[in-house]
């Protein structure tokens, strides 16, 4: 009985392998990149989601007590504010959207923020009897003037706040995905 010979034709050969290998990374280069931003557009959607529904609560709020939630205040007294040193007080003045009488069932949580914290959900400020310079809502909605009575604002895909209690309230930049998905601006709502 003889040998056979091993037939060349069954197998690969390392170019063939090799092309394929260079094949799936092209695809991958090519996929990954709209799937990132695709997951960014996604968060944002939700953001702006969870905006208007917390913005809903408060005026729900607002018709119940004839307010806004106030402010909550560090040991300094300026606490609660966007871009306090206390991040733990984050949405703290929210709370009173979900209990004793519960407009929401939970805060939603905002899915920018990376740290974990008490609270991982957006920044209010309450501006009722602001007494500095008028919150202009057309850095919000162009062409609308007026006087905001509160502002909330998510950090955004740039994962820094633009909007500070140490500025100015038209200091803010608004987030434009038309800028890039991952341009700087936060995610704000202005109410009512």
């Amino acid at each position: 009985m003889a040998l056979k010979k091993p037939d060349s034709d069954l197998g690969f050969t390392m170019i063939e392998l090799t092309m394929v290998g260079i094949t799936i990374t092209i695809l991958i280069a090519i996929a990954l990149p709209n799937f990132l931003e695709a997951q960014i557009r996604a968060k944002v959607t939700a953001s702006e989601t969870d905006l208007a529904l917390l913005g809903a609560s408060l005026e729900e709020y607002y018709i119940e007590y004839r307010s806004y939630p106030p402010n909550v205040a560090d040991s300094n007294g300026e606490g609660g504010l966007v871009g306090d040193n206390n991040p733990n007080l984050r949405g703290a003045a929210l709370v009173v959207l979900t209990t004793p009488v519960s407009y929401l069932s939970v805060l939603p949580v905002d899915d920018f923020i990376t740290e974990k914290y008490e609270r991982n959900t957006y920044d209010y400020v309450d501006f009722t009897g602001w007494t500095g310079s008028a919150i202009s809502r057309s850095a919000v909605v162009e062409g609308e003037q007026g006087v905001a009575a509160y502002v909330l604002v998510g950090i955004g895909p740039n994962l820094e706040y633009e909007f500070t209690a140490s500025k100015p309230p038209s200091s803010g930049i608004d987030y434009s995905p038309t800028n890039g998905t991952r341009s700087v601006g936060d995610l704000m709502l202005f109410g009512p």
